[in-house]
């Protein structure tokens, strides 16, 4: 593995370190690791509970030392901020926010496929949320139209049911 892009929220995060904690313990002298650990909003949880609401930049930096949070460009979660204006607090709509704006799930799933586009590496862990890879993996691409599969078989594994906690999938993409 190359590289372990990861979602900025903190169980993500807590996650991807202890799962990768072997190879994350292989520094440069410095303190930092061999592999980029990059954070990146647009791999995060699809926001529609106070529970996928991402913590202040500040606090994820202070708390998580070792991850590269420069392509974090907000230091509160801009995506609350967006839903909160249309709905309002989670108190006053608590029913799905993001999950039901397809427009806003198909753009933000484009960038964050134009996240790994653009890293060099090509071997590469995400850790994310079962959420969101369900709307770019499982949702049929007439829908979403983020991912188009090759083959039936992976088609029909990514598609026939969801992701559990911890679950591990590998894929390969062709970008086109």
């Amino acid at each position: 593995m190359e590289c372990i892009i990861c979602s900025p929220m903190r169980r993500a995060l807590q996650t991807a370190h202890y799962s990768f904690a072997h190879i994350l313990d292989n520094d440069n002298g410095d303190g930092t690791s061999t592999i980029p650990f990059v954070a990146c909003e647009n791999w995060r949880e699809t926001l529609n509970y106070i529970c996928d609401a991402r913590y202040p930049l500040t606090h994820l930096k202070e708390h998580f030392p070792h991850v590269d949070f420069t392509n974090i460009q907000h230091e509160h979660d801009p995506i609350r901020q967006y839903y909160d204006e249309i709905y309002g607090s989670f108190e006053e709509h608590t029913a799905h926010r993001e999950s039901d704006d397809d427009d806003a799930l198909e753009r933000r799933a484009r960038q964050a496929w134009g996240t790994i586009e653009k890293r060099p590496e090509r071997n590469m862990a995400l850790v994310g949320h079962s959420a969101f890879f369900w709307h770019v993996f499982g949702r049929d691409p007439e829908e979403l139209g983020v991912v188009e599969y090759g083959d039936r078989d992976v088609e029909a594994l990514m598609m026939e049911r969801g992701f559990e906690n911890c679950e591990l999938r590998s894929v390969a993409v062709e970008f086109l």
